[in-house]
């Protein structure tokens, strides 16, 4: 599913632009049934006075059509409600859409994919993907914590599905771990033969492993 980028504006109130560590994947959902209460109309009211006011927010919004992200992944956001912990600090917060003119299953099926998605990019574990609930106590998200259209459970047994990784990305995420390479979707491709390595790539990745070797 394609995600639209409509990012809160910069200097706003609910757009802090602090450093995220990418170490939590947040899950939600938006407690709001209302019709039309879907994807588009949460990035708007993102976008309002309201929002910005409270301060809220967070990265992406998931109905059964569209995906709309409103920060960076980079980013920390206001959508855990534990000041500057983890919630708030460390993970990417996803709100599934509840509206009641919606598809609750397909949109939560939607967020399924996009969290594997995430946790692939970010090497970010099955363990880290957490309920709002952990950080605040609040009873969020609500519907899954109801299992509607299912369980807490079968979502992470679904993400953990979506998220196999090829043996090609598991090496690379553990080289950029490591600080030898920075470039994953480029070194994949090497490793699978579909790209030509590109040789200002090679010498970065050579200096950084004999940096590594040394200790450095």
């Amino acid at each position: 599913m394609k995600i639209i980028q409509d990012f809160i504006p910069s200097g706003r109130r609910n757009r802090p632009a602090g450093r995220n560590g990418l170490r939590f994947i947040t899950i939600h959902n938006t407690g709001n049934p209302n019709r039309g209460a879907n994807a588009r109309a949460h990035a708007t009211y993102l976008r309002g006075d309201t929002a910005a006011n409270l301060p809220v927010s967070w990265h992406y919004t998931v109905d059964n059509v569209e995906i709309f992200q409103h920060l960076p992944d980079n980013e920390t956001a206001f959508h855990a409600g534990d000041g500057n912990g983890p919630g708030n600090m460390q993970s990417i917060g996803i709100e599934i859409c509840e509206n009641s003119d919606g598809d609750l299953l397909v949109a939560t099926n939607n967020a399924v994919n996009l969290t594997a998605e995430l946790c692939k990019r970010y090497g970010i574990p099955i363990e880290n993907v957490v309920q709002h609930n952990r950080w605040s106590g609040k009873d969020c998200p609500r519907l899954l914590r109801r299992n509607q259209p299912y369980s807490w459970a079968e979502f992470l047994n679904r993400v953990r599905g979506n998220n196999q990784l090829s043996p090609e990305e598991a090496t690379v995420i553990n080289a950029i771990a490591d600080g030898i390479i920075s470039s994953k979707d480029h070194w994949v491709g090497v490793l699978k033969g579909t790209v030509t390595p590109n040789p200002a790539f090679i010498k970065i990745m050579m200096d950084n492993a004999h940096r590594k070797i040394r200790g450095l």
